[in-house]
């Protein structure tokens, strides 16, 4: 991953407050005052799907799990959440409390619990499968930080109160208090051997202690200008590295307490958190400025994270895999790489968000739908648009080509669906939903397409002679539809609100609901991501109604 090569995407809108890798290394998770969680590949700096949306204020603490399938998000809201890293659905909340924010998070090493730190004070331990909350400890102030220890015996927070203590995960029971830092104590870690504790605080100190005796191993070290915002120990325990206030990162070696690299300077502010990658071959640190990711063994320069501005709304693969296409929420298409990541081209002419992308059959040419209420199609070998843009009363929400390419059938917020000769720029409106349209698609052989609607309906369509075929009715918003690859069934997604979706399997050729419907803790928005929904497996189980198989590369 060289520096020359390196270029992915910018995704939040403001500063990040958090961020973790996942136990291989190959995700990094952040989290950013603009209520959304991004993973994002390490060694591409790509971001992994959509954003993970839900939480209603700034996200403050991630934390994946051991095995790495499941990512803990924290919240000014008060809540914390649980997602699955795959699909990037809510598996677990939001588990709310009072009005409290959640500080930090982070998971036992064995997995099944994790503990959550809050504004005022409150330490939680949860259950990581069900959700239960099976141990408090309230501090006096704010807690800033957890740490479980190798063993998973003990956790250890530090708080505003400037006091670290050690608790027995068994009840919460104190062990010992360490004193010593002359004001709060933002972060504290266990090395990975579990032998030492490392402090860092707003008296500019890092603090070194015996995690058995309490006592302290060697002179604070020193060196940051300002207060000491988070620490992380390398993987093989030598080194820690620690960010501050004072815009800078510092590498120590842990034996002598030497600072061995350093001041670093990167960010254009505060630094707020730094992570040592698994490897221990880089570290990332995030704050002002973004994220930055350096090597942990020389001064090259860091790799920053850059690109879309806004929200990244659909990402679409070349038939070749060879270009990753994006739209967001910034009004621009852009053309990447994949292989060196690199920005291969911004395309330019939407006036709002672009919502929807699709690319012919034979690859030549790409159609993007956009909130200005307009389809336009560009030419994927020169980037330039290929006539006029075609004009919906609404937002265009959903585009596809037919599969010879001859036409588009669009989507929109209005509720029309349309299909476009894309020659003589003619027009048919097909029908139009009662509310607005979210998601279109055909079956694998393009004998058939669907239409899914805020109107509660999901319509199938035999393409030629185009016949309506079905109304697939539900109680409630349809946001996603797709076919099984044999075209004989379609699974579709529903929006209830607070309470979460309903996903429900039909036949195609009677319209029959063939299994009750699957009621899920967290909305659906298959319609929007840009994977496509295989159905795997269905039995008489209402347990094993649909597995559904999510990746990135829609056909």
């Amino acid at each position: 991953m060289e520096g020359a090569s390196f270029q992915p995407f910018k995704g939040h809108t403001g500063w990040i407050l958090a961020l973790a890798y996942s136990p291989d290394g190959t995700l990094l998770a952040t989290g950013a005052p603009d209520d959304t969680v991004r993973l994002w590949n390490t060694e591409t700096g790509r971001q992994v799907g959509d954003a993970l949306e839900g939480h209603a204020e700034s996200v403050t603490a991630v934390a994946f799990s051991p095995n790495g399938r499941h990512l803990a998000s924290g919240s000014d809201d008060s809540s914390m959440r649980v997602w699955d890293v795959d699909t990037r659905q809510t598996v677990m909340g939001p588990l709310e409390g009072k009005k409290d924010s959640v500080h930090v998070l982070q998971y036992s090493p064995d997995g099944v619990l994790i503990a959550s730190g809050s504004e005022k004070g409150v330490l939680k331990l949860w259950t990581a499968r069900e959700g239960k909350c099976v141990a408090t400890f309230k501090h006096p102030r704010s807690v800033n930080s957890i740490t479980f220890s190798p063993s998973g015996k003990h956790v250890t927070t530090s708080s505003d109160d400037l006091l670290i203590r050690v608790l027995t995960v068994d009840g919460l029971k104190i062990v010992r208090e360490l004193s010593g830092h002359r004001e709060m104590v933002r972060s504290v870690q266990y090395s990975p051997d579990g032998c030492t504790l490392a402090s860092a605080s707003d008296d500019c100190t890092i603090r070194l202690w015996n995690a058995e005796s309490g006592e302290l191993v060697q002179e604070p070290l020193r060196g940051h200008k300002y207060w000491v915002t988070s620490i992380s120990f390398s993987p093989d325990g030598q080194q820690l590295v620690s960010c501050s206030g004072d815009e800078s990162i510092r590498i120590w070696d842990v034996i002598s307490g030497e600072c061995t690299s350093g001041p670093l300077y990167g960010h254009k502010g505060r630094v707020s958190t730094v992570c040592c990658s698994p490897d221990g071959r880089e570290f990332a640190s995030c704050g002002e400025g973004g994220v930055h990711i350096w090597s942990l063994h020389d001064r090259k320069q860091p790799k920053c994270l850059s690109g879309h501005t806004r929200n990244i709304r659909v990402i679409r693969f070349t038939l070749d895999d060879a270009r990753l296409i994006s739209g967001g929420d910034d009004k621009t298409i852009r053309i990447w790489d994949v292989e060196s990541s690199a920005s291969l081209h911004v395309i330019e002419g939407h006036t709002n968000a672009v919502r929807s992308l699709n690319i012919s059959a034979d690859g030549a040419r790409l159609v993007s739908g956009s909130k200005d209420m307009t389809v336009r199609f560009w030419d994927l070998e020169s980037y330039q648009a290929l006539g006029e843009p075609l004009q919906h009363e609404g937002g265009a929400m959903a585009v596809c080509f037919t599969p010879d390419a001859s036409q588009v059938l669009s989507g929109s917020s209005d509720g029309s669906v349309r299909i476009w000769d894309i020659s003589s720029r003619e027009q048919t409106l097909i029908f139009k939903h009662e509310k607005a349209l979210n998601c279109i698609r055909f079956s694998s052989d393009g004998s058939k397409f669907l239409s899914a609607s805020d109107d509660g309906q999901v319509r199938v369509w035999e393409a030629t002679p185009r016949k309506l075929l079905q109304t697939l009715q539900h109680d409630n918003r349809v946001y996603c539809a797709a076919f099984a690859p044999d075209g004989t069934r379609i699974v579709s997604g529903t929006f209830r609100g607070n309470v979460g979706g309903d996903l429900r399997l039909w036949r195609v050729k009677d319209g029959r609901l063939l299994l009750p419907k699957v009621c899920i803790p967290y909305i659906i928005f298959l319609g929007e991501l840009t994977s496509d929904v295989i159905i795997t497996h269905s039995n008489s189980s209402r347990k094993q109604l649909v597995q559904i198989t999510m990746y990135g590369r829609p056909r």
